[in-house]
């Protein structure tokens, strides 16, 4: 809501400034109540001092725990969800010649898909032995919907629009 909102007031590069805006004090926010963060004696290696700085605990935490590689996974597919959601409405306008309007119409299926991912991933999970095993098999199911998308991609909107989704939902 908030971006058709800032075009329509001052065009996309108030879009761009409220949400560097939005980043800047999420950043700050987050440098502040970092330093309140506790690192736990398992945390900490025997050769470091429990005395460490509140800044160096947190990144000592961040290090040990492995939570950067989940951060790095993370970004990645939001980055690929992003993606189909940004570049969506292009590809049906340009491929299927529908107008501009209709065309960003299709990709209000893409959050519906989202949030229903949410349910049967939640019943997946389980029913499943793992959250790796979980994650294997959604991974799975979006390497087919890739696949089969490159098969329809210029000849069955409908189709392509599915596959899009689903890969959104994965």
């Amino acid at each position: 809501l908030i971006v058709p909102l800032c075009i329509s007031l001052d065009g996309w590069h108030l879009v761009f400034k409220v949400c560097g805006a939005f980043g800047a004090l999420v950043t700050v926010f987050w440098l502040i109540s970092s330093k309140n963060f506790v690192v736990e004696d398992r945390f900490i290696s025997n050769k470091k001092s429990k005395e460490e700085a509140p800044t160096q605990a947190a990144f000592s935490v961040l290090r040990e725990s492995r939570v950067i590689v989940v951060m790095v996974v993370i970004v990645l597919q939001g980055l690929l969800r992003d993606g189909i959601t940004t570049w969506m409405p292009s590809y049906i306008n340009d491929t299927f010649d529908l107008p501009t309007t209709s065309s960003i119409l299709t990709t209000a299926i893409l959050p519906l898909f989202a949030i229903l991912s949410l349910t049967v991933t939640k019943i997946f999970r389980e029913k499943n032995k793992t959250e790796i095993h979980t994650s294997l098999w959604i991974w799975a199911l979006c390497t087919v919907c890739c696949a089969v998308l490159l098969l329809f991609y210029n000849n069955q909107m409908i189709v392509s629009v599915a596959m899009m989704a689903v890969m959104t939902a994965c």
